[in-house]
């Protein structure tokens, strides 16, 4: 994100250089303006990604990710085969 002080220090830095050059060439002050304005609306331009995240949904919030059930349903269904066969991997009473 473009830092916003440096553009506001940028405009003013401008904005008295513009005050000098008037005072100096008139014309030339004249002649230049499109220039300076234009470099500071590029500076000042801004790109939706430098404020919002990528995986920003449409209401203005990141989603929390899902927990992966998968490894736990599979240990799950592991424990109850093994109480159904009355096997169990391990010995309970020594844990």
């Amino acid at each position: 994100m473009k830092a916003r002080n440096t553009l506001n220090e940028s405009m003013e830095m401008f904005g008295l250089f513009m005050e000098t050059v008037n005072q100096k060439s008139p014309q030339m002050a004249q002649d230049i303006t499109p220039f300076v304005d234009d470099y500071i609306s590029g500076r000042a331009a801004t790109n939706i990604h430098q404020f919002r995240p990528d995986n920003m949904n449409s209401i203005g919030l990141i989603p929390k990710d899902e927990p992966d059930v998968t490894e736990e349903q599979l240990d799950m269904q592991d424990i109850m085969e093994w109480t159904e066969a009355d096997n169990p991997p391990f010995d309970l009473e020594n844990l």
